[in-house]
């Protein structure tokens, strides 16, 4: 799961499961500034690890480049949305587009 760091989490950690930071360049650390990610319920170092895998530069470089989105997969389900925020019918081809972007992102 991607999800925005909130000053709520900053302060309290986030206790759900492990944050995975990145740190390998000025793109890898906004993106871990910005955002909270995990492996949800699949704990341990091989999980993430595979997370790793999955966010390469240019999903790092997406995600840095956007703001307040979330991601969630399950199985072969992918869902990107805004947090408490409603999409303005004009505003849906754009939020379709960056959806889609990241989808051809992760599937590369």
């Amino acid at each position: 799961m991607v999800s925005p760091t909130t000053f709520a989490n900053k302060l309290g950690g986030n206790r759900i499961s492990k944050d995975i930071d990145f740190e390998s360049d000025n793109t890898a650390v906004r993106f871990s500034e910005k955002y909270l990610l995990n492996a949800g319920d699949a704990a341990g170092k091989e999980a993430e690890e595979r997370m790793r895998a999955l966010f390469t530069d240019e999903v790092l470089a997406f995600f840095a480049s956007q703001d307040k989105i979330c991601v969630e997969g399950f199985y072969s389900h992918l869902c990107f949305y805004r947090v408490r925020k409603l999409i303005e019918p004009e505003d849906i081809p754009e939020f379709m587009k960056n959806g889609f972007e990241m989808f051809q992102l992760f599937t590369q």
